[in-house]
């Protein structure tokens, strides 16, 4: 269960949630913003957020034994919620955007991105801030992010907007922390990650080394058979090899 904060401006909501949770917020405190002035993503990569997305973050309260499995599983769940709405192919891409497959551009065009930030407010347990950016209805971009991005009623071939699918998709990332608190829950998700991954098969690279993908593993681990052998890499990120 969630209790959300709406604003109609923020800076980010993942710096908002996070002040949040190492005040001691409840889990499930949300931050919700029809913009951001300053959204971020991995490695504090600007996210471009203007009206019309789903920007949000939530304090959560996850077994740290699944914390590793919280963006991606999270990202899974969203996926599902999502094809509801649209047939178009979704993957995950690792380790935690939702795209499209493309030929243009870096060889997919983003739909999603999600970020955890880990507090430990209380010395002890840590507490998870996870933050969605979501692009929902179809809005101009800077020209060097017009081949990168896809919106979500585009892919639907109707109107949607980010009020009608806020409830579902905040629910999704609560379901996914309840996964990956459960150890039965942890032991399928890599299976399922697999089932949707983008790249696999594919000539990719991952902080500069080049290899083949193969798969997620059971901590979320990126696979790669590369010239020397397997390899796993736990962060990083990961493009198209290019020739």
């Amino acid at each position: 269960m969630s209790y959300r904060l709406h604003y109609s401006e923020v800076e980010s909501t993942q710096k908002v949630a996070i002040a949040l949770a190492k005040e001691g917020a409840r889990e499930g405190i949300c931050v919700v913003s029809h913009s951001q002035t300053a959204g971020y993503g991995r490695s504090g990569r600007p996210w471009y957020s203007p009206m019309g997305g789903l920007y949000f973050s939530i304090v959560l309260h996850p077994d740290p034994m699944g914390l590793h499995l919280l963006s991606l599983t999270a990202g899974l769940e969203i996926l599902t919620e999502l094809s509801n709405h649209t047939s178009a192919d979704l993957r995950l891409k690792w380790p935690n955007d939702i795209v499209i497959d493309s030929r243009e551009g870096p060889g997919y065009q983003k739909l999603a991105g999600i970020i955890t930030d880990v507090v430990n407010p209380n010395g002890i347990l840590p507490v998870a801030v996870l933050g969605v950016g979501l692009n929902v209805q179809r809005t101009h971009l800077p020209p060097e992010m017009g081949l990168h991005a896809t919106f979500l009623e585009d892919l639907a071939g109707k109107a949607i907007t980010p009020e009608e699918i806020e409830g579902p998709v905040i629910d999704a990332v609560i379901r996914a922390s309840n996964r990956v608190s459960s150890a039965d829950e942890r032991a399928d998700i890599a299976m399922e990650l697999n089932r949707v991954l983008w790249g696999v098969g594919r000539p990719v690279t991952i902080e500069g080394v080049p290899g083949e993908l193969v798969g997620v593993g059971a901590s979320g681990e990126a696979i790669l058979n590369t010239k020397g052998g397997q390899e796993s890499f736990w962060t990083g990120e990961m493009a198209v090899q290019r020739k």
